[in-house]
């Protein structure tokens, strides 16, 4: 998303789905995002959100977070 200004997939900046946008607007930034898994693997490595997403913060919604099992 950093490497590629016009890629901002609504479902991962957004959350929730999307919320029926499929590019996340600007404003919203992409968030923190942290390594889950195979950190230096270009094909395994796995990232998570740190947090809830802007639009949910913005909202006041209930965020519940992801499993961070191995």
């Amino acid at each position: 998303m950093e490497a590629i200004e016009s890629y901002r997939p609504g479902n991962l900046i957004v959350g929730g789905g999307g919320r029926g946008t499929r590019r996340g607007p600007k404003d919203a930034g992409i968030g923190s995002w942290e390594v889950l898994r195979e950190e230096g693997d270009l094909v395994g490595m796995t990232y998570v959100r740190r947090g809830p997403s802007a639009a949910m913060r913005r909202d006041g919604e209930d965020f519940g977070g992801c499993e961070r099992g191995g």
